[in-house]
């Protein structure tokens, strides 16, 4: 097992990175439901795809925090239950 300050390093980074990856799809699907809103016809399906894309960098994102957040509580000696 690692030592309580590599995990926790390794956590943090963990963190820093979902939410970069979170950052980038929330903006991405942002845009995407503006141009939902505000244009018709192409744009639109394009706003569409865009906001349907932006699901997987925030799923990722999601991912990657929740693991950082975990191996965070685990550094601390901390019982889950």
């Amino acid at each position: 097992m690692e030592d309580r300050t590599t995990l926790s390093r390794r956590s943090q980074r963990l963190k820093h990175h979902g939410s970069r990856w979170l950052l980038g799809g929330g903006i991405a699907a942002l845009i995407g439901v503006l141009l939902i809103i505000a244009f018709d016809g192409f744009l639109a399906a394009a706003g569409l795809m865009l906001a349907a894309l932006a699901t997987v960098p925030i799923v990722v994102g999601l991912a990657l925090w929740l693991s950082g957040a975990t191996g965070r509580w685990v550094s601390r000696d901390r019982p889950f239950a």
